[in-house]
């Protein structure tokens, strides 16, 4: 049964049975998408209601389209973006989230590492296999922060190592000198000692957090 009305509306597709909202204007994310229910009579309240919903939200700005799209038509990096609109730029509390996020600057940093392994996947393609392979993608990137970490240490090793050495380099000439000249002073040790030599570095040590591979899109 066609709704013969203009803009913003639901549609009946008879041949398999499912309500629709159908968008026509400039910038809509589809023409048509399926609202996942049918029933000519029994759905049609809810399908005029669902399309009222959808048309009230987009006028004042809002993204609802996205959870009336099929989720082959809705990338990760458009997730993402929705969340941040939706949980730190522009939030509005409600039953769902009464409060703000806390350390959202840790969340941004979070939903960055998402973005750079998944970026424009589909969201029908984020499958079990993918989500460990971002648990491995997470993994190798912590093993490089921290053998960079570990690369700062050891310069700074290799630094009071040196230093030392030079003092130590410089005593023993000293006492070279007053050997030479026949004196036998006894000097006191130096004071300071030689730095503790670090561990080589083991990637090994660097534990797989297997909640990593389940900080996913899917729980977004």
């Amino acid at each position: 049964m066609g709704r013969k009305s203009d803009g913003i509306r639901p549609w009946y597709d008879k041949k398999i049975d499912k309500w629709h909202i159908i968008d026509p204007e400039p910038g809509a994310p589809k023409y048509r998408w399926s609202l996942g229910f049918g029933g000519e009579k029994t759905g049609e309240k809810r399908a005029f209601a669902e399309a009222k919903a959808y048309e009230d939200e987009k006028r004042a700005g809002g993204r609802l389209m996205m959870t009336r799209q099929s989720t082959s038509d809705v990338t990760v990096a458009d997730l993402i973006a929705f969340y941040i609109d939706r949980r730190i730029e522009n939030f509005v509390p409600d039953d769902d989230y009464p409060n703000e996020l806390v350390r959202q600057e840790d969340v941004l940093g979070r939903l960055a590492v998402l973005l750079e392994f998944f970026e424009d996947l589909p969201l029908d393609s984020v499958s079990r296999v993918r989500c460990l392979d971002f648990g491995k993608f997470v993994h190798t990137r912590e093993i490089a922060r921290a053998k960079a970490l570990h690369d700062r240490q050891y310069a700074i090793y290799e630094g009071k190592l040196a230093a030392f050495q030079k003092k130590a380099a410089a005593r023993e000439k000293f006492v070279a000198d007053l050997t030479g000249r026949g004196w036998n002073r006894v000097l006191r040790p130096l004071r300071s000692k030689p730095p503790e030599p670090l561990e080589p570095f083991n990637p090994a040590s660097i534990p797989y957090r297997r909640s990593a591979s389940s900080t996913t899109p899917q729980r977004l």
